[in-house]
């Protein structure tokens, strides 16, 4: 890739760092220059105040040998009527490329998402990154899984240079909303028997975005990604309690019928509650069992385990007691 490669990014995904997507980009945009190559980023944003503290966030925790470099792009209305504007506003920047992170699906992003892969079309971007979901497929059981078949679909038909990776789940879901809830209060409640997950460390994900970014091919064909091992719930609730401080996790099957009522008490809506049943119908039928090399084949190193990740984040576990009532 020649150095003045450059990529825009979603500001509205990064802006959560205490959300998934937010969490990978900003792993993806912190590589530092050991493990990838620099790119020149641009962040785009209906705001430039909000730009601004995004830049300055990711400068403040910038790798001291971090290449890369961090500009914005302001459109106050991310919409498919001003189409036009953005991507004359994409080519004065010089952008070549275009990411989408995994909740470019969320319903309240689903235009901006549209309008961007319009205006990447306008533009004659050099290349579409889509970070997608290993679920996904026209006929998914998971709803994000069919979201992200139509997406990939929509951008295949922007007839561009597209790279898409489907990664399993990630192992950061733990750092976050229920999961991390559940593993602080060191009951692990699952609806699943017999479930393997493969799940992949961030990490191994964003060096794989990041790799081929700097390569960009004419073959689209989709990369999926895996962490080295499926993991049983037995096994996951065993390493978390080999690392956590006391008291040890405890695995609770909980049966399928139990969800809907209890997530309808806590005030979830209908389609997180859908996604949470039919996620576990889909483990539970081994939809991320499988485990492929993709991640060592394109590294060149074997992907980091689920005991390392458990062991760099354990102090992100604290014990909070369950709360009485």
């Amino acid at each position: 890739m020649s150095a003045g490669m450059r990529y825009l990014i979603s500001g509205t995904s990064l802006g959560n760092a205490k959300s998934l997507a937010g969490s990978l980009g900003r792993t993806l945009l912190s590589l530092n220059s050991a493990s990838s190559t620099p790119h020149a980023w641009h962040i785009i944003s209906r705001r430039a105040d909000q730009a601004d503290a995004l830049t300055r966030q990711l400068d403040a925790t910038r790798a001291p040998d971090l290449q890369s470099t961090f500009n914005s792009l302001i459109h106050s209305s991310l919409t498919l009527d001003h189409v036009a504007d953005i991507a004359m506003d994409m080519q004065s920047t010089k952008a070549t490329g275009l990411v989408l992170l995994p909740d470019a699906i969320d319903v309240a992003q689903w235009d901006e998402t549209e309008t961007l892969l319009a205006a990447a079309k306008a533009a004659n971007l050099e290349h579409v990154m889509l970070i997608s979901t290993y679920a996904s497929h026209p006929a998914a059981i998971i709803p994000s899984g069919k979201a992200w078949a139509a997406l990939e679909e929509k951008a295949a038909e922007m007839d561009l240079p597209l790279s898409v990776v489907r990664p399993t789940t990630l192992m950061q879901s733990m750092l976050f909303g229920n999961m991390k809830e559940m593993i602080s209060g060191r009951n692990l409640s699952v609806s699943m028997d017999h479930a393997r997950v493969a799940y992949v460390h961030a990490q191994d994900v964003a060096e794989v975005v990041n790799h081929m970014m700097a390569a960009p091919t004419k073959d689209a064909t989709p990369v999926d990604l895996t962490g080295p091992a499926a993991l049983s719930w037995d096994e996951i609730a065993s390493t978390l309690s080999k690392y956590v401080e006391a008291p040890k996790v405890h695995l609770t099957k909980v049966p399928l019928w139990v969800v809907q009522p209890s997530m309808w008490i806590r005030g979830k809506n209908p389609d997180e509650i859908n996604e949470v049943i039919n996620s576990s119908k889909y483990f539970e039928a081994g939809g991320e069992a499988t485990v492929c090399s993709s991640v060592a084949d394109i590294l060149g190193r074997p992907p980091l385990t689920f005991d390392a990740f458990v062991a760099a984040h354990k102090d992100e576990w604290l014990y909070e007691p369950p709360k009485k009532f």
